[in-house]
């Protein structure tokens, strides 16, 4: 997804969400703009929350590994990932490099 299309993305599920609804938004790597007003917020109660997997101190890691265990079920792990063998991992850095892949992608290395 190209930077234009994630910020358009964003603020259109911003404009569309419940009142007192949560956005949780994570890897914006590639841009910080946001085009969108702050009307959604105010008049509606909307929260954009942001996503910090790299400075969450390492005590607490444990503990949000086995959230997520306990919340997803096991087909949730299966649905968004994709194993390939080591030989396509040049044509999957391409397409991840593209923005054309979701999810986890697992390399079976054997």
């Amino acid at each position: 997804m190209s930077s234009k299309l994630s910020r358009l993305a964003i603020a259109t599920v911003i404009s569309q969400m419940c009142y007192s609804g949560t956005i949780a938004a994570c890897g914006l790597a590639a841009d910080i703009m946001l085009s969108t007003t702050v009307m959604p917020f105010i008049l509606c109660n909307v929260r954009l929350q942001g996503i910090d997997s790299v400075m969450v101190p390492t005590i607490k890691r444990p503990q949000i590994w086995q959230r997520l265990a306990n919340l997803l079920a096991d087909s949730f792990y299966q649905l968004t990932t994709t194993e390939i063998p080591l030989e396509k991992v040049i044509d999957y850095a391409d397409k991840l490099i593209n923005n054309q892949i979701t999810g986890r992608t697992l390399v079976k290395i054997r």
